[in-house]
């Protein structure tokens, strides 16, 4: 009877481990399925614009920064008083010139 009693709870136990392996594998799956649905969604949605590689993405900066004044100053998306107070602490404390 007590070996019956060890198998009963022998085959219990592998049958609570074997679930939780199973469990564990869904899950996993399932979240992988969603990140690839979401990026898949995200990219289609963002489109090409922003899935430029880094050589094109340092070009456009590039492009951005040394085109002119003007154009820096329009992409910058700051405070012109405040980039000017930022480029005077660069210039004096920073070291940086013009």
């Amino acid at each position: 009877m007590g070996d019956m009693a060890r198998s009963l709870a022998r085959r219990r136990l592998v049958a609570i481990g074997a679930f939780y392996v199973m469990y564990v594998m869904i899950r996993w799956w399932m979240m992988c399925s969603y990140h690839r649905l979401r990026r898949s969604i995200e990219s289609r949605a963002l489109g090409k614009k922003y899935l430029m590689s880094y050589h094109n993405r340092r070009e456009n900066m590039m492009r951005m920064v040394y085109e002119s004044d003007v154009t820096s100053i329009v992409n910058i998306r700051m405070n012109i008083d405040a980039f000017s107070t930022l480029c005077d602490i660069l210039e004096n404390r920073g070291g940086a010139k013009e």
